[in-house]
């Protein structure tokens, strides 16, 4: 027996290259380490692990390649007898090589793209056996055998190539935890792609900032290539009959991970077998408890193929001066109406009887709907007393993709024009209107030799029980009006990409639907909306007979001629809080009355919504009471002003003291405008010496073309206060700024030379001829519009 020495020690904890490349948690002692001075990290090593079984020292390589970013390759197996009478003295023994060395055929040079280096880095593991079977001690005369330290170890880290760049990460195998999370997805219905983006989302979500370089290590985030065989050999003929089993199972399993108290969703089976889901989540509960519109007005918003398995997603909403609020969700296998009557029947029994502001059961009053005759009668049956209506702004664009089909040979100059007279006729709000539109667009039609819209248009009249307002009596319809963007939102949202799972649609709904209106909530509570929703309203819907009057700066009196002078409806309006008496308990949207007040004076309303309604907001999103008023206030509280016996108003002592200071101030001005006229003639008596006499002289040209232009712009402002008020109060602080720095004469003189980019591009041809200046009210119009916008962002 040969006597073995060795000079080994324990690892030294100063040594930080062993120190960062082996797995912690182990006993080692090390024989043998050598390093070179340009690389150290191209070094040999020899040392002695304390473990004793194969599964032990497989689970600490398994360590090694996780902590040293390496892979290795089985080169070569040794035979390793077990069981009585094995004379072996070796438990387990392998040759490990890099997997960068793949030792290629001879076929000449291999490709750019090829994993191969030529890499002669190695790893050998041996696993000494100190006891046989029978239980009798080995008899070798080394010492690591008697101290425990069966397995032995020698590394040449002698790579070729990086390690840890990214093109080294890529082609590295794909870890035992990465495999079951795919499969988990698979088996929760996911299919290959689908689940590999899913997988980035959860890395995204837990790595956070270090995403970038984890998504490059293929053990983390494999490509589509594994995720595609992984798939096919676990699923292959029979995949879609195993996932069609279960998957109403996975998506109870989902909905029930998001719903403890089993209250915000149902999900139920019709007798040809399609499922129906669904979801009231309890924002939305709180939306059918609190919110007025809700009993008014609902909108069913149906969204068709985002999935393969060709599943329906109907959201009912309902108008907002934020925008619409959901009051519930259905999703079914299929759009019979049998799915339909089954997910409203579910929906109630998910809705408690406060639900569409306490009137149960019954539904709102107008449901507006697509042009589906089975959709309708599904919901008259549902909804008795309710008043159906097809979506006018859906119409309106069926009209247009009409008109613009080349099918139907409209040419494109008369589209434009065929597409007003059809929105006109939808507009309409009186029967008599309706008739006489129609009239006119049909004769306009025929003239333009259009027989084929003409056709278009009788069949749409014929149907105008469906979709006219005139014809509709629910006030309802008068107050609130639903955009044509109410798909918007739900599109950013319902992101359509390649492979929409269902299981993955159902995750959308639950966690980024609910979340983005109550986000939305909170911000309109805050005072942070980015927008307010404005009804559109035609211009002349009021009648030529309508008056509108100023009470003061923020009050505003509408009298509506509803009989022809017999009868006078009076509305009031106060604009700075955006109310108005028509619908003092509706869903705070402007109204038609707030319009004219608008188009008359130019007064925009309160883009900040009132204490109360900013309090229904926060309490929809959260469902907690707000118990501090103090959150909501503005920053200016308006004081209360007292009215005299005789009358008269009484102001506070505050603004009887700022008058009295104004008023000091504007003495004290005229004194010294009045001194500087003095100084100005006294030193203006030696400049008109030597000058012609001019004394007597008027210029009454210049001061008739003064007026002139005074009178004509008086006129202006007065015909359209919304494009000229801006600019007459600029030019009147330009006037006094000119006239304080004593360059009157100057800017006159100058007044309307500069040359905008517009105005570069007019060209004179032949006779003088105006430029067209009909753009400019869009223009202030676009800026009032913006300057609304901008005071309601969040700073």
């Amino acid at each position: 027996m040969a006597n073995f020495k060795c000079e080994c020690e324990t690892l030294d904890p100063q040594n930080t290259i062993l120190k960062d490349y082996l797995p912690t948690g182990y006993d080692y002692r090390l024989c043998l380490f050598e390093a070179p001075e340009d690389n150290s990290e191209n070094f040999k090593a020899s040392f002695r692990i304390k473990l004793s079984t194969r599964d032990k020292v497989e689970a600490w390589f398994k360590a090694l390649q996780e902590k040293s970013a390496t892979t290795w390759r089985v080169r070569k197996t040794y035979p390793c007898n077990h069981g009585i009478g094995a004379r072996n003295k070796n438990i387990f023994r392998l040759d490990y090589g890099c997997h960068h060395n793949t030792r290629p055929k001879p076929k000449g040079e291999p490709r750019k793209s090829s994993k191969h280096t030529s890499c002669s880095a190695t790893v050998y593991l041996v696993v000494k056996r100190q006891a046989d079977e029978r239980g009798r001690v080995s008899r070798s005369s080394d010492p690591h055998i008697r101290m425990g330290y069966l397995t032995r170890c020698t590394i040449n880290n002698s790579h070729n190539h990086a390690i840890r760049s990214a093109e080294a990460m890529r082609r590295r195998d794909v870890s035992q935890e990465t495999r079951g999370r795919l499969l988990k997805l698979y088996e929760e219905g996911y299919k290959p792609s689908a689940a590999l983006e899913a997988l980035k989302l959860r890395l995204q979500e837990e790595y956070g900032s270090d995403y970038a370089q984890k998504s490059a290590d293929r053990s983390v985030c494999p490509d589509v290539q594994y995720c595609f065989r992984l798939y096919y050999s676990l699923y292959k003929q029979d995949t879609p009959k195993k996932i069609r089993k279960t998957l109403l199972k996975a998506i109870e399993t989902k909905l029930r991970l998001n719903d403890i108290n089993d209250n915000y969703f149902k999900m139920a089976t019709t007798a040809e077998g399609h499922a129906v889901v669904v979801i009231c989540s309890a924002s939305m509960q709180r939306v059918h408890e609190f919110w007025p519109t809700s009993k008014e007005l609902c909108y069913l918003d149906t969204f068709e193929g985002l999935e393969r398995q060709n599943w329906r997603v109907t959201v009912l909403l309902t108008p907002s001066p934020i925008g619409e609020l959901p009051l519930g969700i259905l999703m079914s296998s299929s759009g019979s109406s049998e799915t339909l009557s089954l997910g409203l029947q579910l929906l109630h029994k998910l809705l408690p009887k406060f639900s569409y502001y306490e009137r149960g059961h019954s539904g709102p009053s107008v449901v507006i709907t697509r042009e589906d005759a089975e959709e309708q009668l599904t919901l008259h049956k549902v909804y008795p007393t309710a008043e159906l209506l097809v979506n006018p702004q859906a119409l309106i664009q069926s009209a247009k993709d009409w008109l613009w089909n080349p099918v139907n040979s409209v040419s494109k100059a008369d589209r434009q024009e065929l597409l007003r007279h059809l929105r006109a006729v939808i507009e309409a709000r009186t029967p008599d209107d309706l008739n006489s539109i129609y009239e006119l667009a049909r004769q306009d039609a025929e003239n333009r030799t259009h027989l084929n819209f003409v056709e278009f248009l009788d069949n749409l009249y014929e149907r105008r029980e469906m979709w006219s307002l005139a014809l509709k009596s629910s006030p309802a319809l008068l107050n609130n009006r639903v955009l044509g963007t109410v798909k918007v939102p739900m599109e950013k949202i319902l992101q359509k990409v390649k492979g929409y799972n269902i299981l993955r649609l159902v995750d959308d709904l639950l966690n980024r639907l609910g979340p983005y209106y109550e986000r939305k909530l909170i911000d309109a509570g805050n005072n942070g909306s980015e927008r307010v929703t404005f009804a559109s309203y035609p211009t002349d819907l009021l009648g030529p007979e309508t008056t509108v009057k100023k009470v003061n700066e923020i009050d505003y009196e509408v009298l509506v001629d509803t009989s022809n002078g017999q009868n006078l409806s009076c509305f009031h309006i106060n604009m700075e809080h955006g109310l108005c008496s028509c619908h003092e308990e509706q869903g705070r949207i402007p109204c038609l009355h707030q319009m004219a007040v608008y188009k008359k004076f130019g007064k925009n309303s309160g883009t900040f919504f009132p204490t109360e309604l900013r309090s229904l907001f926060t309490k929809i999103a959260t469902g907690k009471e707000t118990q501090d008023d103090v959150w909501y206030q503005p920053l200016t509280v308006s004081r209360e002003v007292q009215i005299t016996s005789d009358g008269k108003q009484e102001l506070p002592l505050e603004d009887i003291k700022v008058q009295e200071a104004m008023m000091e101030l504007s003495a004290v001005l005229e004194q010294q405008a009045a001194s500087r006229m003095i100084n100005d003639d006294d030193s203006s008596d030696d400049d008109e010496r030597g000058m012609e006499e001019t004394v007597g002289y008027v210029p009454r040209e210049a001061h008739q073309q003064l007026q002139e232009v005074f009178a004509d712009l008086e006129k202006r402002l007065l015909d359209d206060p919304v494009a000229f008020e801006g600019p007459v109060r600029a030019f009147a602080k330009n006037y006094l700024e000119a006239v304080q720095q004593g360059r009157l004469a100057s800017a006159v003189g100058s007044f309307g030379q500069s040359r905008s980019v517009t105005g570069s591009k007019i060209k004179r041809t032949g006779e003088d001829v105006a430029p067209d200046t009909s753009h400019l009210h869009v223009i202030a119009e676009t800026e009032e519009v913006h300057r609304r916008k901008m005071a309601v962002k969040r700073s």
